[in-house]
């Protein structure tokens, strides 16, 4: 019999000086949504010494421990938590895949933070056999090509696949803005997980973190390249029509709105 693959969804928040993870969840899952464990922790040893990123939204954290959300915990009660999670189901026969969006940020600050606060790594050793996954990179090797013709774009004109951007796509949300708190994030996440999964293409799994594909966006470009370059030349044909229209001034009245539409004196 085959062995059942559980994914072990993470996210993470870190602080603002030293990018020490201070907001830590993860959710273990089949890839039919089914929710097998669960945990969301503040990391009691950095916010007594650090500062988050998004300070403002401290407030709504207190508001989670309120409502037993999340759980204030120092970071070797975490580790212990989430090894021993990961154990059980290992030792049940599942295969266990860590995965998160840009999943190296979220892995390495992790480490990094449990090795300063604990001097340990965070995975321990009965646990190496895990294997990773980085959801970025996996939804940019299926990226639909039609996502190319509404994708946002950088500053530098490169297309942009941040979980925020690939949520609003997946979901058919336009105005979604990403919390930035990981209790929340996961939710988002998880619909990338579903929609990866749904398409049933090969997974960039891996056995060591050391082996994500960097700048996976470029994935996505080459693939949405069609529709990419069809926008392109839309906005420099209006660029050059807007260039070759008349001045137009209307005396005692202001001028607005788009000159192939008319214009409204107000």
């Amino acid at each position: 019999m085959a062995r059942q693959t559980l994914y072990c969804l993470m996210d993470t928040e870190t602080t603002k000086n030293n990018g020490l993870v201070f907001d830590f969840a993860y959710e273990l899952m089949d890839r039919h949504g089914q929710t097998y464990d669960y945990g969301s922790f503040l990391i009691k040893d950095v916010l007594a010494i650090e500062e988050p990123f998004f300070k403002e939204k401290i407030s709504q954290y207190w508001t989670m421990v309120y409502k037993h959300h999340i759980k204030p915990l120092h970071m070797k009660t975490i580790r212990r938590v989430f090894n021993n999670m990961l154990a059980r189901h290992i030792g049940n026969g599942s295969k266990i895949v860590i995965c998160a969006y840009n999943a190296a940020f979220d892995i390495t600050h992790l480490g990094q933070t449990c090795r300063q606060l604990t001097n340990q790594t965070f995975l321990k050793r009965e646990n190496i056999h895990v294997q990773f996954l980085d959801l970025w990179h996996a939804w940019c090797m299926g990226c639909p090509v039609d996502y190319g013709y509404s994708a946002p774009m950088t500053p530098a004109g490169n297309i942009r696949t941040k979980a925020e951007d690939v949520y609003r796509y997946e979901a058919g949300i336009q105005d979604f803005e990403e919390k930035h708190i990981a209790y929340s994030d996961i939710i988002i996440e998880k619909v990338i997980l579903a929609s990866i999964l749904r398409r049933k293409k090969k997974l960039p799994i891996v056995d060591d973190p050391k082996k994500f594909v960097s700048m996976p966006w470029r994935i996505a470009a080459q693939r949405c390249r069609l529709p990419l370059e069809a926008r392109k030349a839309r906005q420099q044909s209006a660029a050059e029509l807007v260039e070759t229209l008349p001045d137009i001034t209307i005396k005692g009245a202001h001028f607005t709105g788009n000159p192939n539409q008319g214009f409204l004196p107000i």
